[in-house]
């Protein structure tokens, strides 16, 4: 998200023409780096307004997609902990404890 945003800002106009070409090729190849892009935004909650930022040239706000992954993640670790494994448990509560406190607090 950041590197898209970062094409957006940036002052080249290669840039822009390469991201232009690649967001259009993303219809048709979906190896390109834009297609990978959308499709990493699949399961988020604001889902269909970043990927609709993403074919509209528009930035994604850095706060609201850190909210959208940061669900994503609890609902993945809350899975994990439901299924009484207790190494899993104990895996899920360092993560989050490493990740929504230090990293994703500091963005």
């Amino acid at each position: 998200m950041r590197f898209y945003n970062a094409l957006l800002c940036s002052d080249s106009s290669t840039l822009e023409k390469v991201l232009k070409a690649d967001v259009a090729m993303s219809t048709i190849n979906k190896k390109c780096w834009s297609a990978e892009f959308l499709d990493t935004l699949h399961g988020l909650e604001r889902s269909s307004d970043f990927q609709h930022r993403v074919r509209t040239f528009q930035m994604i706000p850095q706060s609201e997609f850190v909210v959208d992954v940061r669900k994503r993640l609890r609902s993945i670790w809350n899975q994990a902990n439901q299924l009484g494994n207790e190494d899993q448990t104990d895996k899920a509560t360092k993560y989050h404890k490493g990740c929504f406190t230090t990293y994703v607090g500091d963005c």
